[in-house]
């Protein structure tokens, strides 16, 4: 969703769109380059496109106009935003040309090849490898030209031979290489009406007007069945997977369906009251789905005529109609333009559709069931995500009404045939960016870098602080626990010391190295809202209450100084910083002031007064800014030397929360109510750079990394998200504008004019991989960043860590929604799918896709170990062993691969070869969190609770003691060893944790536990219910 902002520029009112998140905002020390009046109209139109959700018209504006104007840094900026933050759908051919709109398309069983058939009789088989015209044209191999229209085409296994079907001239396979026909029936009395390959190939069917209809074995070339329908012309036709099974439609209304290996019918049909137009059978081959013309989409047993659960009722003519790969799903495609899903098992409506304004021609699943595409007829292809129904990438331009589709047999490309003739082939394995996430186990505070930029500390109200090393998504040391919410965190000038703060009233020192206490904590009456340390000193700063007091390191009973804001009004501080060089300290109080201090008098500088509650103040980098934010929604900068307001105020949607300048003082980041993305600005005009990086979540407190232009955010679902600020270092080079316009297919001719750019990945490569271009400049990444594919990839163009990092975290924290985000990110790897397979709630469609990773030939023994525990909650155990034991040989030394393959081996009853794994990981891996973790209940389960408690209090001093899941695993441990008061103990730490531990209800609602942990959690629940 996104919403819309007002930003005041001068006497001019801009209305920006603004997606919901960090914006960041541009002002300039000084006087502002002059721009060009041509480069400003040009952002101007990119934005308007960008608001109008033409985004490939944006960034071909933009790509002009940096062609023209390559040295203005605010448009490269914006051009690297709208290529990064985009899925483009990049095409992976050149098209294919035809006399005649293209009717039927198919892929051979490799992918290698397609085979594309025309209204004009024409039949081309092209390589799906990208190549220049010329050579495409040598490759590509045209059939001698049919009669009439192709209706129909399917390889044969080998792919040696091709099987055609025209209207008129009925089916015919083809020698390829002899380009001459070796099986033909005849022509047909009528004209064919439908034709239908099996999927997994080998078998043909055809029908015709007049009723007849048959089959045909197309690897042995001859017909296997044949089959008289009453009534007139065949409607429709489906065949099961399996190819054994046909379901045909005829003009009677009726539906009959066939065993082809007996060539008998299967019952005595299945009557409607119109005409039927779509079939299909279910996923095992035992049901078959009819729809048409009564609005009504059915699953039927055909053995006895009777619907097996109730009918969809659709209220709009169906065209097509279609069971997911995985059997779950149902797809109907109406007439209205939309696709309505449906539960395959129950009949029920599901809360998911697709929408476009104009008709729909086609619709496709991919073969995960969580991809689908349309086909429209205004001139455009359209990739969706089936679980929530949203758009995925950019709609895909086509010259022409598109008629028909198809994913090649890895899901990695989609081929579509338009009705002016053209044949395409689209990469469709791209990605969405990732933002590098690092958890914590409730709301996180605040995230701050170190000055030098190699380390982030990180506060949560789970009682902790994280120190990390940046770009790594494990913590570093074990977790800085506290006895209150953990309020702030930060680093001092060389990064050796950590200051945290709390809601007991704590401050406290620690060695960042050791991640040890140093010394006693800083006392304070009140809750400390913010903490900081004065640059190149031994003192620091905490706000708590009213007051801000200044400390030093050695004496933590008497202050330095204590500073309270004048007037009777009751308030209390949020934030208290020092200038980058000492000298000045500003605090910021919910009276409504942020208030300037002479850091060695303690008098007071200035005041601004904005008469609503502040939440923080940042001095800039340089200390010549500093930016206030508070409740009035505003985010203002300020010269440090007149203490006025520089450039324009930001606007946001709400109370802002927090903001940091950037080192040159032109841009401006901050963290708003209402806000969860990412999203840049222009200060001095209020004009948005583009579109930004959603976030999910409400971010809070923000923090820029100079060095690496990074944003960093601490959110309140306890993740700390990076986001690559998309600002460029250098001037956009020659090549990038020709780039951007490849990738989006357009070129700007004029005012709202453009012409059609045509490409292939190989060009595209050719310009990215060229080993001239400088490999660490912003648009050398950006470039190659967006032709990478895979989980070696990394989350954005300029970061460290690879997506297969962020998959295997999202999979320890069983969170199905953060895999979903890396989903979006790389779509066809086994990695991401088989994380995804984990946790899928309908454990049918788990099951399906990790049969699908293991028959990846690219699957990582990590993916397979994955897949195999999948396969464990399918009860299929003994293929799960022979798995893991496979990918343990194939990675003897990967410590995750190790630890998934001890759980599954723990699942098997298998205890001495799931401890000898376990321990194996741990030699590699020692303070791996969540290898304890798991170590810890393998024992549990296998009755050594001594040496289960010893695993949990390692993962305890890894991760704090707010992890539910290991605080009752000590619980039980403790339980039973007989020690029934440390049991109660660790149950009145998860009662302290949330309160609904009390409740008998809680428990029977937990899931993933065995009925005898509950029922042991449950006595010590009434005995401490009890004592209460």
């Amino acid at each position: 969703m996104k919403s819309s902002l007002r930003f005041l520029c001068g006497s001019c009112s801009w209305l920006c769109t603004i997606a919901f998140g960090v914006l960041i905002v541009s002002s300039r020390a000084g006087e502002p380059p002059k721009e060009l009046p041509e480069s400003l109209a040009a952002r101007e139109e990119a934005q308007a496109y960008f608001e109008d959700n033409q985004p490939r018209k944006a960034a071909a504006a933009l790509a002009a106009a940096a062609a023209r104007d390559p040295g203005n840094r605010v448009l490269g900026t914006m051009l690297y935003a709208a290529v990064r933050d985009h899925v483009w759908n990049l095409p992976e051919t050149l098209p294919i040309k035809h006399g005649g709109a293209v009717e039927t398309l198919v892929f051979s069983a490799d992918g290698k090849k397609i085979a594309t058939g025309a209204a004009s009789g024409e039949v081309f088989i092209s390589s799906t490898e990208p190549l220049d015209e010329a050579d495409a044209a040598k490759e590509r191999l045209a059939l001698p030209k049919e009669e009439s229209a192709i209706v129909g085409l399917s390889f044969t296994k080998d792919e040696k031979r091709l099987a055609v079907v025209t209207k008129e001239g009925g089916l015919r396979i083809w020698d390829t290489a002899a380009k001459k026909p070796v099986f033909e029936e005849g022509k047909p009395a009528q004209p064919v009406t439908v034709a239908r390959r099996s999927s997994r190939g080998g078998i043909f069917v055809i029908a015709t007007a007049g009723g007849v209809i048959q089959a045909v074995d197309i690897e042995a070339g001859k017909v296997i069945a044949e089959f008289h329908m009453q009534g007139g012309a065949v409607t429709a036709l489906a065949m099961s997977r399996s190819g054994m099974k046909l379901a045909a439609a005829g003009s009677d209304h009726m539906v009959r369906v066939w065993n082809l290996e007996t060539a008998k019918e299967i019952g005595k049909g299945l009557p409607h009251q119109g005409a039927v137009i779509a079939l299909d059978f279910s996923a095992d081959e035992r049901y078959v789905l009819t729809a048409g013309e009564e609005k009504i989409a059915r699953l039927w047993n055909p053995e006895e005529g009777v619907m097996v659960m109730p009918a969809m009722s659709c209220g709009e003519t169906i065209t097509k109609a279609r069971v997911s790969p995985d059997g779950s799903m149902i797809g109907t495609l109406l007439g209205d333009g939309s696709v309505q899903f449906w539960d395959a098992l129950t009949g029920a409506k599901l809360p998911v559709s697709l929408h476009e304004e104009a008709p729909m021609n086609d619709f496709v699943w991919a073969r995960t069931g969580m991809r689908a595409a349309t086909a429209s007829s205004d001139g455009h292809a359209t990739i969706w995500t089936t679980r929530n129904g949203a758009q995925r990438g950019e709609r895909i331009l086509h010259g022409g009404p598109v008629l028909v589709m198809t994913f090649s047999p890895d899901d990695k490309v989609l081929a579509t045939g338009t009705a002016d003739g053209e044949a395409r082939l689209w990469r469709t394995n791209g990605g969405m960016p990732l933002t590098t996430v690092r958890n914590h186990n409730a709301r996180a505070r605040t995230a701050f870098y170190s000055a030098d930029g190699q380390h982030l500390v990180t506060a949560s109200e789970d009682h902790t602080a994280l120190h990390w090393i940046s770009g790594h998504v494990d913590p570093y040391g074990p977790a800085m626990q506290q006895r209150g919410k953990v309020t702030c965190a930060v680093f001092n000038a060389d990064a050796s010391r950590i200051l945290t703060s709390d809601t007991s009233g704590d401050a406290q020192l620690w060695d960042a190295k050791k991640g040890r206490v140093d010394g006693k904590p800083y006392h304070h009456s009140a809750a400390v809202n913010w903490v900081d340390f004065a640059p190149n000193e031994n003192r620091l700063v905490t706000a708590a209450g009213p007051r801000a007091t200044v400390w030093s390191f050695t004496d933590r009973t008497k202050p330095l100084a204590v500073i309270q804001h004048p007037g009777k009004k009751k308030s209390e501080l949020k934030c208290a910083r020092f200038s980058p060089d000492g000298k000045l300290l500003v605090t910021v109080s919910t009276d409504g002031t942020a208030r300037i201090w002479d850091a060695k008098t303690w008098r007071p500088v200035s005041v601004i007064n904005r008469h609503n509650a502040l939440w923080c103040a940042r001095f800039s980098p340089d200390g010549s800014r500093m930016v206030v934010t508070g409740d009035d929604v505003q985010a203002v900068v300020y010269d440090t030397k007149t203490w006025k307001p520089v450039g324009t105020p930001v606007l946001a949607p709400g109370p802002v929360f927090s903001a940091v300048i950037t080192e040159d003082n032109r841009f401006l980041a901050i963290t708003s109510l209402l806000l969860e993305a990412v999203q840049f600005f222009e200060i001095d005009s209020g004009r948005p750079l583009g579109e930004g990086v959603n976030l999910h979540t409400q971010a809070t407190c923000i923090d820029y990394l100079v060095q690496d232009k990074v944003v960093v955010v601490a959110c309140d679902d306890g993740t700390v998200r990076a986001i690559e600020a998309p600002f460029v270092a250098q001037d956009v080079p020659a090549w990038m504008p020709a780039f951007a316009e490849r990738l989006v297919g357009l070129h700007r001719t004029g005012p709202d004019t453009f012409e059609r750019v045509l490409t292939h990945m190989a060009q595209l490569h050719a310009m990215a991989d060229d080993p001239a271009l400088p490999a660490e400049a912003d648009f050398t990444k950006l470039a190659r960043w967006e032709l990478a594919s895979g989980s070696d990839r990394h989350g954005m163009p300029r970061f460290t860590s690879t997506l297969a990092d962020n998959i295997v975290h999202r999979v320890n924290e069983r969170s199905l929604g953060a895999l979903f985000e890396c989903y979006e990110a790389i779509s066809a790897d086994a990695l991401v799918l088989s994380g995804v397979s984990l946790y899928l709630p309908n454990a049918r469609h788990g099951e399906f896709i990790a049969d699908m990773v293991l028959k990846m030939p690219d699957a990582t023994p990590l993916a397979r170990c994955y897949a195999a525990s999948t396969l464990i909650n399918a009860g299929r155990g003994v293929e799960a062993l022979a798995v893991v034991t496979k990918a343990v040989a194939d990675a003897p030394g990967d410590a995750r691969v190790l630890r998934r393959a001890a759980k599954v081996e723990a699942r098997m009853q298998n205890m001495a070869e799931a401890v000898a794994l376990f321990d194996k990981s741990l030699e590699i891996e020692p303070d791996n969190f969540e290898t304890r973790r798991a170590y810890g209940w393998v024992l549990y389960y296998f009755q050594r609770p001594a040496q289960a408690a010893v695993q949990f209090m390692a993962a305890q001093d890894l991760a704090g003691e707010m992890v539910d899941d290991v605080i009752a695993g000590l619980c039980l441990c403790a339980r039973a060893q007989k020690n029934d008061m440390e049991a109660l103990a660790d149950y009145h730490r998860l009662v302290a944790l949330d309160p609904a531990w009390k409740e008998a209800s809680y428990l029977s609602d937990l899931r993933g536990w065995t009925q005898g942990q509950l029922e042991e959690l449950e006595r010590v629940r009434r005995a401490y219910v009890a004592k209460k």
